[in-house]
């Protein structure tokens, strides 16, 4: 993602070479990664994603501003592989889209447990990532689809004190976010550029991702 807004095309296409290149060994059972239609749907969940998140926390997107994080999503999609056509032309078009997949979805049984391994069977992540799975699972089951939320069995958000966890946290997050200096959100997006030319010179040394 970082290549793909921040990085040169040269930088881009030696990631995008690379995800290409492990996509097509990740296949199976009728399911294949290289699929547009599916690399179309993994960057409209990023985007709704962004959304949600900014809209929770920062208050509500300009029409505008929201239309140009979508083309930014389809510029991540079409680097993973995806015909630029593809991509719907506007947000009326993204949102019908959306609607039209989530009313077709439905959760899998492979789902279901690779949403039980990232809560529950969680003893090899560090510790700070364990201390926030519970804030992080209160937020998936608030802001999935309410179709998707009950085929993971993710719990009711709306409950009493479900709420009131929910609103202490968006409120934190909110006052947390006006007090940090802007030198830290510079240094972490400096951070992320620097790692991301990183793996571009690794890449291009040996032919594989950075461990």
């Amino acid at each position: 993602m970082t290549a793909a807004i921040y990085g040169s095309p040269s930088q881009l296409s030696t990631i995008t070479s690379m995800i290409t290149k492990q996509h097509a060994h990740v296949k199976g059972g009728g399911y294949d990664a290289r699929d547009g239609e599916l690399q179309k749907w993994v960057a409209a969940t990023l985007f709704v994603a962004l959304i949600r998140v900014y809209e929770t926390f920062l208050g509500r997107m300009e029409w505008e501003e929201m239309e140009g994080v979508m083309r930014g999503c389809g510029v991540f999609a079409e680097s993973l592989g995806m015909e630029g056509s593809m991509w719907p032309r506007d947000l009326g078009e993204f949102w019908g889209y959306w609607e039209k997949w989530i009313e077709g979805a439905r959760v899998g049984d492979e789902a279901r447990r690779l949403k039980e391994l990232l809560t529950w069977n969680n003893g090899r992540f560090p510790w700070w990532v364990r201390l926030g799975l519970p804030v992080l699972m209160m937020l998936t089951a608030r802001w999935l689809p309410e179709k998707l939320r009950v085929g993971y069995g993710l719990p009711d958000p709306d409950g009493r004190w479900r709420r009131v966890f929910y609103w202490f946290v968006v409120l934190v997050v909110r006052w947390g976010y006006w007090v940090i200096p802007g030198w830290v959100e510079e240094r972490w997006h400096r951070g992320n550029v620097r790692d991301m030319e990183e793996a571009v010179d690794e890449i291009r040394r040996s032919g594989r991702w950075p461990v």
